[in-house]
Formats: C-alpha cells, sequence, structure tokens
C-alpha cells in the first residue's frame, strides 16, 4: 500500500496471544497486519496466499505452528522458506507443539519461537 507504517502477516488460525496485540496496535494505527484466511475444512493456511500478502513495508510473519482448538499443524517449513527467501524475520508459536512433535528450527527457517516451559516441556509453571 506505500505505506511506512510496519506490516505483519497473521493467519486466522493464530491464537489470541498473538492476535491481540498486534490487534491493538493496527486499531491504534500503528501498524498494518494482513490475516491470512484458512481452508475451512483443514485450517491449513496457504504458504502461497502469504508470500502474495508480502509487501515491501513487511516486518514480521506470524504462524501458530499447532492449533489448540483444532489440532492443524501450519505447513511452517514452507511458510519459513518464504520468510528467509524475502530477508522477513519469522516468528512461529509453538505454545501447544514443542515437546510434542519435531521442531527443528533451522530447517523451518524460524527466526522467532515462542512457547511456554511449562506445557509440553514439563517445565515449572510460569516459565
Amino acid at each position: 500500500t506505500g505505506s511506512d507504517k510496519p506490516h505483519v502477516i497473521t493467519t486466522w488460525m493464530d491464537h489470541n496471544s498473538v492476535l491481540r496485540p498486534f490487534n491493538a496496535l493496527a486499531n491504534s494505527k500503528d501498524i498494518e497486519q494482513t490475516r491470512i484466511k484458512c481452508d475451512p475444512q483443514t485450517g491449513l493456511a496457504d504458504p502461497e496466499d502469504i508470500k502474495q500478502a508480502i509487501r515491501p513495508n513487511t516486518v514480521l510473519i506470524a504462524v501458530v505452528h499447532g492449533s489448540n482448538v483444532t489440532g492443524t499443524v501450519q505447513p511452517i517449513a514452507e511458510i519459513g522458506k518464504i520468510a528467509r527467501e524475502q530477508d522477513i524475520p519469522f516468528l512461529v508459536d509453538a505454545a501447544q507443539t514443542i515437546g510434542h512433535m519435531p521442531l527443528d528450527v533451522e530447517q523451518a527457517n524460524i527466526d522467532l519461537l515462542a512457547f511456554p516451559g511449562h506445557k509440553g516441556l514439563l517445565g515449572p509453571l510460569g516459565t
């Protein structure tokens, strides 16, 4: 859109803990946000839709690894490849999957990985 404001890409499957801060920033006109629609049957985001949403001012792609509602696991390696090719930081919310599923941060080109210690890693509460 030619804006100088930072642009962030998220998906409709992302958790509220990710969406709410971005929504607040978008509502206050501090950022622009594109929320990618997911397949209504599978819940999957199409990596090509994410690629098409990239703008010159895109500063972050944020995607949930596994949904806490549906269990859908997003194609993060494909999305990470797109992010890396475009030199855009890639944030993955792995709160529901860390410790339960293999996750290779380097192979998936993940720059930022968010997760709690007390779920799949069986750490103390609050970590």
